[in-house]
């Protein structure tokens, strides 16, 4: 029997942090948008400064401001009651949203902010969501007057006000999207609702099971499983969902026979980091696993994925690339992580004794990957008739229902191997 590591340790412990460091990554483009388009109109009505302001429980609150390089009036994330700003008059009506000068206007002066600042222009919008909802406001102003703002000004304002609430409409809509789907992920993992099925790779020639993929499924059905894993994979999950599935896949390495390996998808976004040497630290002989890097991400550095996969290929464990026939990325990774394992992909094998250019294909990585010594898995064996066509081409080790379906690792103690021509 394989030998198992007995310091696997959970990342689902790291799943706050992993969160935490995704969320600060990167300016959203929404920040962006809306950072220009408060500095095209201080630039086009001469503003000492711009804002963006959110009305949250009874104060207003500057999300976004824009100043002149030598005015600091106003500061991101600064508050005051909001029965004390021009944002609510403006909203309820009480004040027109443009004012050439509020030392002339009897209501601003009620306002303590026109003598303390001063306030000499200000153009107000109130920023409504498409439900009628006040978001907040669209300002500008400058401490003198501008008696050449004119009804235009207001318009370009209006327009700039309605692009910015769709903006930030969606933004919010799409971060309630990812922390709704944060919390998806928390609770798979932390409720412990995802389980394994494994499937068998298999080598015709010996008639033998040399390894198994270990495969993800959830009991909770909220997105089918590749779906999950794209839409985990854009909000930065996609990592830790593959370092947890590794973890509870070196569980089973004490079930398995000998000589036989598990085979674990890695995203490059994993290989990127340090997990996978925190997953397999203190574990000398990797040489039962087989690491498979996936086209889930894009792939920035290989240099830095190759330094980081080095250590543990050191302690015998391989590296296989997926998908291969199926796209760039896939002929990249072997180009440049030189593999031990290339795995072609289904998209290839499918009715490949029917179709030519295929065949050439598959023929090609044939003849490739022995140059440079490569094993060689086809993936996604459905027929007889393929398998006859991929021996013919030289592929003998396979992967795909002709074998087996994936299963609960349990199904494989009372299974037998199919027999093959």
């Amino acid at each position: 029997m394989s030998s198992v590591p007995h310091n696997v340790q959970d990342p689902a412990k790291r799943l706050g942090s992993a969160i935490d460091s995704v969320l600060a990554e990167k300016e959203s483009s929404a920040d962006f948008v809306l950072k220009h388009l408060l500095a095209s109109v201080k630039e086009r009505m001469d503003f000492e400064v711009s804002f963006i302001s959110e009305f949250v429980d009874g104060h207003r609150v500057f999300r976004y401001v824009e100043s002149k390089a030598d005015v600091d009036i106003v500061s991101v994330g600064a508050s005051n009651p909001l029965d004390e700003s021009y944002c609510k008059r403006i909203v309820d009506g009480t004040l027109p949203e443009l004012i050439c000068n509020a030392q002339d206007n009897l209501l601003a002066l009620q306002i303590e902010a026109t003598r303390a600042v001063p306030v000499g222009s200000h153009v107000s919008v109130p920023l409504k969501f498409s439900d009628g909802r006040v978001f907040g406001t669209f300002c500008g102003f400058s401490r003198v007057p501008n008696y050449s703002l004119c009804d235009k000004d207001l318009g370009f304002m209006r327009v700039f006000a309605d692009i910015a609430a769709i903006v930030i409409e969606q933004s919010r809509d799409e971060e309630l999207r990812r922390q709704t789907l944060h919390e998806q992920i928390r609770a798979l993992v932390h409720n412990k609702k995802i389980d394994l099925n494994f499937q068998p790779i298999f080598d015709v020639k010996a008639g033998r099971t040399v390894g198994y993929e270990c495969l993800c499924r959830t009991r909770v059905h909220f997105l089918p499983i590749e779906k999950l894993f794209q839409q985990a994979t854009a909000i930065g999950l996609g990592g830790f969902l593959d370092s947890h599935i590794i973890a509870k896949g070196l569980e089973y390495l004490r079930q398995f026979e000998r000589g036989q390996y598990l085979s674990c998808n890695v995203s490059p976004g994993l290989a990127c980091t340090g997990e996978l040497a925190h997953i397999f630290s203190g574990i000398d002989d990797l040489s039962n696993l087989v690491l498979e890097i996936t086209e889930h991400d894009v792939v920035r550095d290989y240099s830095a994925i190759g330094a980081i996969l080095a250590p543990l290929r050191d302690r015998g464990a391989r590296l296989a690339v997926d998908d291969a026939g199926a796209g760039y990325a896939s002929l990249r990774h072997i180009l440049l992580l030189k593999p031990d394992i290339i795995k072609l992909d289904i998209s290839l094998i499918r009715n490949i004794d029917r179709d030519s250019d295929k065949q050439a294909l598959a023929s090609a990585l044939v003849e490739f990957s022995h140059r440079c010594q490569y094993q060689l898995i086809a993936e996604g064996v459905e027929t007889r008739e393929e398998l006859r066509t991929l021996r013919h081409l030289g592929v003998t080790l396979i992967q795909g229902y002709l074998i087996s379906k994936p299963y609960p690792f349990a199904y494989f103690s009372t299974w037998d191997a199919p027999v093959l021509d």
